[in-house]
């Protein structure tokens, strides 16, 4: 966490002193404030894990752990339940009832509206 501290301090240090200098028009201290947190509290972060905190990480509360089988006392597969019907019980199209598309005869949108502007112009 210092060292992510630390290095933040490189990104918005140049973005602070651009918008007071340029933007606001003022004089560039909001970066020194900004050094000084960011660039010290991170050195003083670093510092103070090296000094106090362990080096082997404990697991927290909000980790998954593993349930052993034993424990759960489900004895339930995972599956969902078998279904009753068989696949032979599954007809096939009947055949027949379909057509290739090369034998299809293709429908034509315009067939009826000229079917009625000939009509219109027969009266």
């Amino acid at each position: 966490m210092g060292i992510f501290m630390f290095l933040l301090m490189f990104v918005i240090a140049p973005i602070v002193g651009l918008i007071s200098t340029f933007g606001l028009g003022i004089e560039p201290w909001p970066v020194g404030l900004v050094v000084a947190l960011l660039g010290f509290g991170g050195l003083l972060r670093i510092i103070y894990a090296l000094m106090f905190e362990s080096k082997t990480r404990t697991p927290t509360s909000h980790t998954t752990r593993e349930l052993e089988p034993a424990s759960t006392g489900f004895t339930t597969s995972a599956l969902p339940p078998q279904r009753d019907r068989t696949a032979a019980e599954y007809a096939s199209p009947a055949s027949g009832n379909w057509r290739e598309p090369e034998i299809a005869i293709p429908t034509s949108v315009t067939d009826n509206t000229t079917k009625l502007l000939e009509k219109e112009s027969d009266r």
